[in-house]
C-alpha cells in the first residue's frame, strides 16, 4: 500500500497515466493537518489520526472499532439482511455511549454501528476530489479499463483512508460470499453503503444514473478487495510502457544518464513509448 503522502513522482506518474489511458483528469487532494482532539473513548466523530488504531500487516493502521466490530461480525455473517435491517436504537445508542460490549451485541446493532462510523467521519474516506474521477472510471467502456482507473485511482488515496477503505472492503467481500445465507451480494451491499462512503454533495448528484455509478464503484472493490490500493504489478502480455526523463525521479538510474528509465502498468492495450502510440494484441 502507498504511503501516507506517497511520492509525489510516483503519484503523478498514476495521475499521467489516468489521462492519457483513460482520459481522466484527478483534482489534486488538498493537504490536510492533522488536528489533535482529545476525544476521550469517542469513536464516532473523530478524525482517523486521532483514534486508536491496530496495525493489520495485510492492509496497514485500522481503526481499533472496525476491527473489532468487523471481527464480531465475521462469527455471525450469515444473519440475513445484515447491513440492510436496522437494529434496536436504545441498544445502538447504549453501545454508542460505551454500554454493553461489541462482541455479544445482536449482529444488526454491530453493523448500524459500523455505517454511522463511515457516515459520521469529519473527512469522507473517500475525498471528496475523488468523488467526479470514480465515477468517470465506471463510465469507460471496457471492464479491463474500469478496473484498471479504479485500482490507480484506489492508489492515490491518503495512507489511512486507504487502510481502512481496504480492509472494510476485505471484509464486505466475505460477507457477500455468504450471499446464499444473508441474502447481501455484493450489489446490495454497495447499495446500503454508498451514502456513508460515497454520498453525493448535492442534489444534482442524486440523480438515479449518478447514484448507480456510486453503487458501481462500490461493487468493483467489494468483489475486488485484492486490488484496493495496490501498486500495479506488471504482466507481459497487457502492460503500458511510458518512457520518463531521468531527472523526473530521483532514484531513477538510467542506463547512459540520458534516456531516463522505462515503467511499466499492467493496464491498457495501449503502449506508449517514446511518445508515440501504438495498439498491440492482448
Amino acid at each position: 500500500i502507498w504511503d501516507q503522502e506517497g511520492s509525489g513522482v510516483e503519484k503523478s506518474l498514476i495521475r499521467f497515466h489516468l489521462q492519457v489511458l483513460h482520459g481522466i483528469s484527478v483534482k489534486r487532494l488538498e493537504k490536510r493537518k492533522e488536528r489533535l482532539v482529545l476525544s476521550g473513548a469517542k469513536v464516532f466523530g473523530v478524525p482517523l489520526e486521532n483514534l486508536p488504531r491496530q496495525y493489520l500487516p495485510e492492509f496497514g493502521l485500522v481503526p481499533c472499532f472496525l476491527v473489532d466490530s468487523c471481527s464480531s461480525l465475521l462469527e455471525r455473517v450469515g444473519s440475513v439482511g445484515l447491513f440492510r435491517k436496522p437494529g434496536s436504537l436504545p441498544r445502538i445508542k447504549a453501545l454508542n455511549g460505551g454500554e454493553g460490549c461489541l462482541s455479544t451485541a445482536p449482529p444488526y446493532d454491530v453493523a448500524a454501528l459500523v455505517k454511522q462510523f463511515c457516515r459520521e467521519l469529519p473527512e469522507p474516506l473517500f475525498p471528496r476530489e475523488l468523488h467526479a474521477a470514480l465515477l468517470q472510471a465506471q463510465t469507460l467502456p471496457s471492464m479491463q479499463d474500469r478496473m484498471s482507473a479504479l485500482q490507480l485511482l484506489s492508489c492515490l488515496l491518503p495512507a489511512r483512508s486507504c487502510s481502512s477503505l481496504h480492509f472494510l472492503f476485505h471484509f464486505l467481500s466475505k460477507v457477500s460470499q455468504r450471499c446464499s445465507e444473508n441474502l447481501m451480494t455484493s450489489s446490495n451491499l454497495a447499495t446500503v453503503f454508498t451514502p456513508c462512503l460515497l454520498p453525493p454533495p448535492n442534489k444534482a448528484e442524486m440523480s438515479q444514473v449518478r447514484l448507480e455509478l456510486r453503487v458501481l464503484v462500490l461493487r468493483t472493490f467489494i468483489e475486488n478487495p485484492h486490488l484496493f490500493g495496490m501498486e500495479p504489478s506488471c504482466q507481459p502480455s497487457v502492460s503500458v510502457c511510458v518512457l520518463i526523463p531521468a531527472c523526473s525521479r530521483s532514484d531513477s538510474q538510467s542506463g547512459d544518464g540520458q534516456h531516463g528509465i522505462l515503467s511499466e502498468f499492467p493496464f491498457s492495450g495501449r503502449m506508449l513509448e517514446e511518445g508515440k502510440e501504438t495498439q498491440f494484441e492482448r
